[in-house]
């Protein structure tokens, strides 16, 4: 009992371990993409600049050209400028609303599947030893077959309840390697990227 509770120990802290590398990595990437569009280099910041024109002018009196330089600023621009920002502003806080609740659903699957997969380990665990007892009851019945005291058609339903036995044990030992395969590639997929 001690060997089980240490082997399905030892898994709990793999799997803990790959589960807080996962959060860290996709923690990570969604900061990166609220970062990329934060930072995200524009010209916009340009429609703020004045418009600048440079005219000149005919002087009748003095029979020169009067040179003149005109600044002028575009409210609709600034307002234009201010209202998209703040726009932005809203997206990414939306975006890292929704990033931060698929992390949580990602994590609380993640921790179900952690779960279902250490209540496989311990039924596994007690269904090898089941069938360690069935393997040896078939000897038991084996010999009492040859001593004559059972007849042939209850040695062969014991051998046939024992394969049938052994053949789910092994079907259900695969899924459970392959369900945990599976879910350490996932939690190992997002280092990789």
């Amino acid at each position: 009992m001690i060997l089980i509770l240490i082997y399905c120990d030892y898994h709990s802290q793999n799997f803990d371990s790959l589960k807080l590398d996962y959060q860290k990595s996709i923690l990570v990437q969604n900061q990166n993409l609220i970062e990329l569009t934060k930072d995200k280099k524009n010209w916009k910041w340009l429609s703020l600049a004045p418009n600048v024109s440079l005219s000149s002018s005919w002087d009748p009196f003095t029979r020169v050209y009067r040179p003149m330089v005109n600044f002028t600023f575009s409210l609709h621009n600034i307002s234009t400028f201010l209202q998209t920002n703040a726009r932005n502003r809203i997206e990414r806080e939306k975006l890292s609303i929704q990033l931060q609740d698929q992390l949580n659903a990602d994590i609380n699957s993640v921790d179900a599947e952690i779960m279902d997969i250490k209540k496989d380990s311990i039924a596994l665990i007690f269904e090898e030893k089941n069938i360690k007892l069935l393997q040896e009851l078939h000897g038991i019945k084996s010999k009492q077959y040859e001593k004559n005291q059972i007849n042939l058609e209850d040695k062969i339903n014991n051998e046939i309840n024992l394969n049938n036995r052994i053949n789910d044990f092994e079907l259900r030992k695969l899924n459970y390697i392959n369900r945990r395969k599976k879910l350490e590639n996932k939690l190992k997929k997002p280092l990789g990227n």
